[in-house]
């Protein structure tokens, strides 16, 4: 096989990877993208009032700072922030969500209790508040007159959002670059496996041209010999 003849393996493999590869990144985009959509579309602009700010224990499994393993973190924070919306001349209680990525990763806390805290001490089951949480805090307090974006669905209680990261634009474009390049790779590998192909048949061809060729040459070989031999006689 020569190296013109062998780029359709290596066509294959290349398309292979890029199929493996596009396939990964939507999956993580449909995680990280799509399903906080999805959970939020209904979602629109409002004004929200901050009613109580209650701090809660609980134990979630988180994946820990150490060595990334996953651990059970004892008593960790999580903060449930109760608000007044205010939306189409209605007014609505619910909890509100730090954003709708954060909702997707936590539907009970209003900031996720696996991003509230740093430097986890497996040891001594203790942790320091994150900066964002801290950060978080501040913005939230009682009382605190917010932009937001609630639930326009009947879900009771009303869930609200204090930022909506995610975009249809985002959606699309997170799925339509992926999914191009997995098409093209399909494509790819199935020009590639055509061409596998057409070099198999041709290769094929090319030896029985081969033994033919000898063939004939061994039946030349063999009346030349019978001919001599009769000459002899």
């Amino acid at each position: 096989m020569t190296c013109r003849d062998s780029w359709p393996v290596f066509g294959i493999f290349a398309a292979i990877i890029g199929v493996v590869a596009s396939a990964a990144v939507i999956t993580i985009f449909g995680i990280t993208v799509v399903t906080p959509y999805m959970l939020t579309r209904e979602f629109q602009p409002a004004d929200c009032i901050v009613e109580s700010v209650e701090r809660l224990n609980t134990t979630r499994e988180c994946k820990c700072n150490y060595e990334g393993r996953r651990c059970d973190v004892i008593s960790s924070l999580c903060v449930v922030v109760s608000v007044r919306s205010f939306y189409n001349f209605e007014t609505g209680f619910g909890i509100l969500f730090a954003s709708d990525q954060s909702l997707s990763f936590d539907h009970k806390c209003s900031y996720p209790t696996c991003w509230s805290y740093s430097d986890y001490n497996s040891t001594t089951k203790s942790y320091e508040i994150s900066e964002e949480l801290e950060d978080f805090l501040e913005t939230y307090q009682p009382g605190a007159n917010v932009s937001c974006f609630v639930d326009t669905t009947e879900q009771k209680p009303r869930r609200a959002l204090g930022v909506k990261h995610i975009s249809k634009q985002d959606v699309f474009h997170s799925l339509v670059w992926p999914l191009s390049v997995l098409f093209l790779g399909i494509f790819c590998a199935t020009c590639s496996l055509t061409q596998l192909q057409c070099w198999e048949a041709k290769h094929h061809y090319r030896l029985l041209s081969v033994r033919r060729k000898s063939a004939k040459m061994n039946i030349y070989q063999n009346v030349q010999m019978n001919l001599e031999m009769s000459k002899t006689e």
